[in-house]
Formats: structure tokens, C-alpha cells, sequence
């Protein structure tokens, strides 16, 4: 259900941008699970690109 609630925003979000394009850095907390990429492939997003950082280098940023 978190990946959905994540998608639902994702969404909203590339909604928002209006053909701008946008790189949206997400930090890789443990609520953040695997199949949240996998949905993110499948959302088709054309105004946003997703990345998540690596683990514990949140920090560092």
C-alpha cells in the first residue's frame, strides 16, 4: 500500500510540473521497498525522473 500512496503522489507530482522536466532525488529509506522502482517503471512519467541515493550516504548530502 506504501508504493501505491508513493505512486499516487509521484503522479501528482509529474502532473504538477507542466513539461518541465525534473530529476526528483529520494533518499533511500527502509519504508522505500524494493517494488516502488519496479512500479515507477511501469507509471510512465514524462516530466519527472526518479533516482533514489544510495544507503547511508543521505548525510553526506
Amino acid at each position: 500500500i506504501t508504493a501505491l500512496i508513493f505512486l499516487n503522489y509521484i503522479k501528482w507530482f509529474n502532473g504538477l510540473m507542466g513539461g518541465r522536466k525534473v530529476f526528483l532525488l529520494i533518499n533511500s529509506a527502509p519504508g522505500h521497498a524494493a517494488s516502488i522502482n519496479t512500479v515507477l517503471e511501469l507509471a510512465s512519467l514524462l516530466n519527472t525522473r526518479v533516482k533514489f541515493l544510495p544507503k547511508n550516504v543521505t548525510s553526506l548530502y
